[in-house]
């Protein structure tokens, strides 16, 4: 198998700066999305990547039973920081070598108060070099992507054990839902 310098992949992998527009997401999110510009590189596609209603902590006084604790504030430093970190590293994973223009409002908008200045305050909080898409920059993604993925085919593998060893044991529907690990493997088993 012939070998590719580096040098002429990387600038196979080139792509010109792709502008990013980080907005208000439909369903109650946010979204980090291709903006098309006359500048901005056209990957023939549109790629979007979220933070989902569901990963934000919802207080209204108004809906108290919707009232749910997520993994971040909406609007908060931490989430626009791991908004701008999934979309360098979903670009990067798809091994493009470019430099991300992220700017805001360019699509839907960002409507609450307050998120504009702290979509700032979480882009200055990054290294100065963080929207420019390297080669080393490019595998690192994709190999992190490649171990998540054999982690959660992992995950899988152990589930699909587990449900071919209650079809063995000839368990209903409501005792395999109750199997353990332990159980299926025979780890608290104390003849073992």
């Amino acid at each position: 198998m012939q070998q590719i310098p580096a040098d002429v992949l990387e600038r196979f992998l080139t792509v010109p700066p792709i502008d990013i527009s980080v907005d208000d997401e439909d369903m109650g999110g946010y979204v980090a999305q291709i903006m098309p510009t006359l500048t901005s590189a056209d990957l023939g596609a549109e790629i979007q990547v979220k933070i989902w209603e569901h990963e934000l902590s919802f207080n209204d006084p108004e809906y108290p039973d919707l009232a749910h604790d997520g993994d971040f504030e909406p609007g908060s430093v931490e989430m626009f920081v791991e908004l701008l970190t999934r979309t360098r590293n979903a670009f990067a994973s798809m091994m493009l070598i470019t430099t991300l223009n992220v700017g805001h409002s360019g699509m839907a908008g960002l409507s609450r108060e307050g998120d504009v200045e702290t979509l700032n305050v979480a882009m200055d909080s990054l290294p100065d070099d963080f929207f420019d898409i390297t080669l080393e920059k490019a595998i690192a993604a994709r190999q992190k992507y490649i171990d998540d993925e054999a982690a959660f085919a992992g995950g899988l593998k152990v589930i699909k054990i587990m449900n071919e060893e209650a079809m063995k044991r000839g368990y209903t529907k409501e005792q395999r839902a109750q199997m353990t690990i332990a159980d299926a493997f025979g780890l608290d088993d104390p003849k073992e």
